[in-house]
């Protein structure tokens, strides 16, 4: 017979049968509450699925925390790229209106180490956790936060915001409670990442409706197996005059009178078919002259690219058709106004040649009779004679110098020379032999840099630096030695920019545009310094022959630096 257990014996397994049974109504306890749990993140996935604005899923969201976690407070921070802090749209259980407002910089507070670490984190008491910011402890005071948690709402390597939940009584909140945080959180992310893309999306959508709507350009997508339109913006209507519909009908060719490329004109389409056929076009430009529905002709400019499948295959292209026919009449008019200001051009450089040239004959007697006169009948002819007869001879021998300047600057275009390579420092030696004569009776000094070969027409670059090295000889100041600096720099590969540098007079730079002006001296006659004021001028038209430009830098009494720019090469 069994022996019967002791009082002892019976009262201590009725303990352990309570402990079981007070254990298992835990364990009961925490899988409802698990299940709620997970009921709750299953009608918040749903909620998903829905036709909620992101807001309004946000404080779905956060209501849902508090239904979950059974906390006081919950909100979602969203970081906020541009100003780098973290703001709050949703909330749920925030009474005060300065936390509701509160804008965080980014890696400050609770959501610091949540972000930085790229984990939740949970705080027992906030007013005495030492790691955190202190500045807005006033704030979160007033609004009674003491225990709380925090997850990072992460998309990839994004930080999207901070999902919070607070209470106002200290809570020993589980792992197991962050975990769920963390499910939660993640389901916003994906929410918040779907929106901002459907946002950007929409957006998208309505700038390109904006475009295609507001804009005179028709936007097209052409497939080559059948030549037809998958989508033709509805401005071909204005374009044409017939919708895209009746285009595909048609066909868009049976429009097209004339094509011109950027650098063939009137191309056959067949030609332009079989290369894009082909897929030899690539990016592709031409210029359409269509007749329109009411018969006016237009011209449309094509910009396209190709388009391709998923194998590579070139199916089609994809482009834009804009109106250029105001450009193309344009165009046309400044090339009419163009010939007929180069006509006009060449009739006044042909005048000039011609008078220059008739009128020397006739001033060589004027100045030979007036010489023979002063000759034979000086004794003669009283003073006042004599003294009209050198006015007339003065005046005569400047007519001259003056016919001669032009006949010189009409012939920088009527009379040049094919551009060829041209060793510029050779052509700056011979000019110094032929100025020697000035050089050693002004006792000045040339200096000349290395400067490399252009292509150029030789005879124009020796006049060029002739008349700017004399230039720079004559106007020296009395008493001072003149000195010419020459040197070259290169400003970009297709560039060459020389200089010539004197110590001379200089000039007034208000003066500047006068003195490339033909027969424009700064000097009166009666100046020590001679010329007709022509030389420049022709400077400035040789430099601007060979598609350069030439300026000038100067102080009075302080020299002159004169700036040519030259191409290297010339346009073939």
């Amino acid at each position: 017979m069994a022996k019967k257990p002791s009082y002892e014996e019976l009262k201590q397994k009725l303990a352990d049968l309570q402990s079981e049974i007070l254990e298992r109504r835990q364990v009961e306890a925490d899988l409802e509450n698990e299940l709620r749990k997970f009921r709750a993140l299953y009608d918040t996935a749903l909620a998903m699925q829905s036709d909620r604005s992101l807001d309004e899923y946000l404080q779905h969201i956060a209501d849902k925390c508090r239904e979950i976690l059974r906390c006081e407070i919950s909100y979602i921070a969203l970081h906020d790229e541009v100003r780098d802090d973290c703001y709050t749209p949703t909330f749920s259980g925030i009474k005060t209106e300065a936390f509701r407002k509160l804008r965080l910089p980014s890696g400050r507070g609770l959501g610091r180490p949540a972000s930085k670490m790229r984990q939740g984190y949970i705080v027992d008491d906030y007013l005495t956790e030492r790691s955190f910011d202190r500045k807005y402890d006033q704030i979160i005071s007033d609004e009674g936060i003491t225990s709380g948690m925090a997850v990072p709402i992460q998309m990839g390597t994004r930080d999207l915001g901070v999902l919070y939940v607070f209470n106002r009584t200290k809570t020993a909140f589980s792992q197991s409670d962050l975990d769920t945080l963390f499910l939660v959180a993640n389901l916003a992310a994906v929410e918040i990442s779907r929106k901002q893309a459907e946002d950007l999306l929409r957006e998208s959508e309505k700038r390109f409706r904006f475009m295609v709507e507001t804009t005179g350009d028709v936007i097209y997508h052409l497939r080559y197996d059948k030549m037809t339109y998958d989508y033709m913006g509805p401005g071909i209507g204005r374009l044409t005059g017939y919708s895209p519909e009746d285009i595909n009908t048609i066909g868009f060719k049976s429009l097209v009178t004339r094509i011109d490329l950027l650098e063939q004109e009137d191309v056959s389409t067949k030609v332009i078919l079989e290369d894009r056929f082909a897929g030899k076009t690539g990016e592709y430009r031409a210029d359409y002259l269509i007749t329109t529905k009411t018969g006016a002709s237009k011209w449309l400019r094509d910009h396209s690219f190709p388009w391709y499948d998923d194998s590579g295959k070139n199916i089609g292209s994809v482009g834009i058709l804009s109106d250029l026919t105001d450009y193309k009449q344009a165009e046309a008019l400044v090339r009419q106004r163009t010939a007929e200001l180069q006509r006009s051009n060449q009739a006044l450089q042909d005048f000039a040649f011609i008078a220059s040239h008739d009128m020397k004959e006739p001033l060589r007697k004027v100045i030979s009779f007036a010489n023979i006169l002063r000759q034979k009948y000086k004794d003669s002819l009283e003073q006042t004679g004599n003294d009209y007869l050198n006015r007339m001879l003065d005046a005569a021998e400047r007519m001259h110098s003056l016919l001669a300047g032009l006949l010189e600057y009409s012939r920088v275009t009527t009379n040049p020379e094919p551009f060829r390579e041209v060793d510029v420092y050779a052509i700056i030696q011979e000019v110094l032999s032929d100025l020697e004569i000035t050089i050693k009776k002004t006792g000045g000094e040339v200096k000349v840099g290395e400067l490399p070969s252009i292509q150029a027409d030789p005879t124009q670059i020796w006049q060029l630096f002739q008349n700017l090295i004399g230039n720079a000889l004559k106007f020296h100041k009395e008493g001072e030695t003149p000195v010419v600096d020459l040197f070259s720099t290169t400003t970009d590969p297709e560039t060459l920019q020389i200089y010539v540098k004197d110590n001379g007079i200089g000039f007034d730079e208000q003066h500047l545009d006068r003195i490339f002006a033909p027969f424009k001296r700064l000097h009166g006659r009666s100046s020590q310094y001679e010329g007709t004021g022509i030389g420049l001028a022709i400077c400035k038209k040789i430099v601007e022959r060979h598609g350069g430009s030439i300026t000038a830098e100067s102080t009075p009494g302080h020299g002159a630096t004169f700036i040519i720019k030259f191409p290297l090469k010339q346009p073939d």
